[in-house]
């Protein structure tokens, strides 16, 4: 299993946490799994962090595009298809692009790091499943987007 299916599994698995099933042991073994798998997909989360020194350029960066948009009456910057709308774009870029020139190699290396990640996330890794039986799978309450992710905890018997 490559770790883009753990991480699909994983959101599966906690789409479904809090849901009631009838058949218990097909609730088990979605517990189960979800507990066999916690430590990847947590390590995974703990890799992709961004550096501090990234996080810092993040914080920076979003407020200058604060100082730098439009205002509504209440003084909020005004936001449209999640993009700020700037006062003045001309200078707005100017001093975007001379920000980002100070910060290029934060930025390069948080590139560096995204593309590591991706290519990370296309390595297999071992994980053990607890498989349910088919039979114990509920006929309803699950999509079948939800049901292709499972099949790998699914015995066919």
């Amino acid at each position: 299993m490559i770790r883009k299916d753990v991480i699909a599994l994983w959101q599966v698995l906690n789409q479904l946490k809090n849901k009631e099933f009838d058949n218990f042991k097909f609730t088990y073994a979605l517990a189960k799994n979800r507990k066999m798998i916690q430590a990847e997909v947590e390590t995974l989360q703990e890799v992709r962090q961004p550096s501090p020194a990234f996080q810092e350029y993040s914080q920076k960066r979003n407020e200058m595009l604060i100082r730098l948009s439009k205002k509504d009456e209440k003084g909020k910057p005004i936001i449209e298809d999640n993009l700020f709308v700037l006062e003045n774009p001309d200078e707005a870029s100017v001093e975007m692009e001379k920000f980002n020139e100070e910060n290029k190699k934060i930025i390069d290396d948080n590139d560096i790091k995204e593309k590591n990640f991706k290519l990370l996330m296309d390595d297999e890794v071992e994980i053990k499943h607890y498989k349910v039986k088919l039979s114990n799978v509920p006929k309803k309450g699950l999509t079948p987007s939800q049901i292709e992710v499972l099949l790998v905890i699914i015995d066919e018997e």
